[in-house]
């Protein structure tokens, strides 16, 4: 009796070994559907469209749903009420309309009702894994359909400043090769989900450095699913952990000030208001320290545009601790 019961543990733990190896197995396929049958190119190209202001190329975008909405960069679309068509495979031309803008992710949503795509793709609801390999199809270089490589480069957001438009965004860092053209391209892993939109990437017109930008798969979900725009607060100002700080600039400042430094300042803005002035330092805000530009941008992205937030600031060779009262404004891109 006890041998047959032996037995039967054994076939059972052997058969439940078994399912779990099938379905990893089935999981792994599932996730390369289409890198494994070569599909994956055809699958992003149907799903896409390039977007044109006043008749001219301006970036690119992916339908998200059956009824012709559109994710793509909210720089490619920058104002609204620009003309703004759909060039879909084979050449046909469609009008569009801007649904909704994310300006602290660099997203948009656009709109085409003489339009039903027969591909779309869907938005990742996993967080992004380090070193996956990601897929793009866009114009770089105005070279139409063509597919970008690239892999994440860190899992989490952080902010950059898109200084065509004097804004810092949230996004997603992709070491990928990208030229303009690309942007809006919506960033897909090898199941054909999206991963994120491309934004901007470090380099010159000429070409990248290896390293993009690219708003977040959170984010578009969050634009979809509410379809209303997102305001975005800014501080009206180009900041610098002390930490990036060129040499001899930490001596001005007490040992070990930990802070972002004002290096640029938008005039009427929050702190042109306040009249903070230039290399003053910001170690606090609302009584939490802000070591990086990721700390201070991601406390007042939590804010919205008019509250009043309470910087703790310090001043270059003097050493002067200030409190200052700041009321944030609302990112826009004139």
């Amino acid at each position: 009796m006890r041998i047959e019961v032996f037995i039967l543990k054994r076939m059972i733990q052997g058969t439940l070994f078994l399912l779990a190896m099938l379905s990893i197995c089935g999981c792994q396929r599932q996730s390369q559907l289409y890198a494994d049958n070569g599909s994956l190119y055809t699958h992003i190209r149907q799903s896409s469209a390039t977007v044109l202001k006043d008749g001219r190329m301006a970036g690119v975008g992916s339908f998200v749903s059956e009824d012709g909405l559109l994710l793509t960069a909210a720089h490619v679309v920058h104002k609204p009420e620009d003309r703004l068509e759909l060039l879909l495979p084979g050449d046909k031309l469609v009008t569009a309309t801007c649904v909704a803008i994310d300006l602290g992710h660099d997203l948009a949503l656009l709109k085409t009702d003489s339009h039903k795509p027969s591909h779309h793709l869907a938005i990742s609801d996993q967080p992004p894994v380090a070193g996956t390999p990601i897929f793009l199809i866009g114009d770089p270089t105005m070279y139409p359909n063509i597919m970008l490589h690239g892999r994440i480069a860190r899992p989490d957001v952080g902010v950059t400043l898109l200084g065509n438009h004097d804004s810092y965004i949230a996004t997603l860092m992709v070491a990928a090769s990208v030229t303009p053209g690309a942007s809006g391209g919506c960033w897909v892993d090898d199941s054909g989900q999206i991963i994120g939109v491309q934004s901007s990437f470090i380099g010159d017109d000429k070409g990248s450095t290896g390293l993009a930008f690219v708003g977040p798969a959170s984010a578009a979900a969050e634009l979809l699913k509410n379809k209303q725009d997102r305001p975005a607060t800014t501080l009206g100002g180009e900041l610098v952990s002390m930490w990036k700080q060129h040499y001899g600039f930490n001596k001005r400042l007490p040992k070990d000030t930990r802070g972002v430094a004002i290096y640029r300042i938008m005039k009427g803005g929050p702190l042109d208001r306040a009249k903070i002035p230039k290399d003053h330092v910001i170690t606090h805000l609302n009584g939490k320290p802000v070591p990086r530009n990721d700390d201070i941008i991601g406390l007042i992205r939590q804010e919205k545009p008019g509250d009043l937030v309470k910087l703790r600031v310090i001043s270059p060779d003097a050493h002067e601790v200030s409190e200052v009262e700041v009321v944030l404004d609302k990112v826009t891109w004139d």
